[in-house]
């Protein structure tokens, strides 16, 4: 099934319609957990490689890197996601609220806590 959906451009383009069956599961996978655990740590030195290439070839460099990936993975993530990749697929809600409890733990604190008692005030 298709459907007309519009871009960040403000132009609209005939999509795939993505329902809640087409939603991939990464935790039940082929591979066994340890598996997946060397997969993830793989996947984690090839970007800490790549900050590597850009601070330096220091072997000191790579613990630095790491640090800086710690520090912003999450934000890159949710420029991606917002920035280039929405731009031209949807994108679930679950994610979006996941990762902006991520980015910014002290507003996703202050949401649950205004949430609350809204909802406590609408049970009085």
């Amino acid at each position: 099934m298709k459907q007309k959906v519009k871009t960040g451009s403000g132009k609209s383009r005939e999509m795939a319609w993505c329902g809640h069956t087409d939603f991939v599961s990464l935790c039940s996978s082929v591979f066994t957990e340890n598996c997946c655990n060397e997969l993830r740590e793989i996947h984690k030195h090839d970007v800490l490689a790549k900050i590597c290439e850009i601070v330096g070839p220091c072997p000191s460099n790579f613990s630095k890197a790491e640090e800086i990936f710690e520090g912003i993975k999450y934000e890159i993530t949710n420029y991606v996601i917002h920035h280039e990749f929405c731009r031209q697929h949807m994108v679930n809600t679950e994610l979006l609220l996941w990762l902006d409890g991520r980015t910014n733990p002290k507003n996703i604190k202050k949401l649950d806590s205004f949430i609350k008692r809204y909802l406590k005030q609408c049970a009085e």
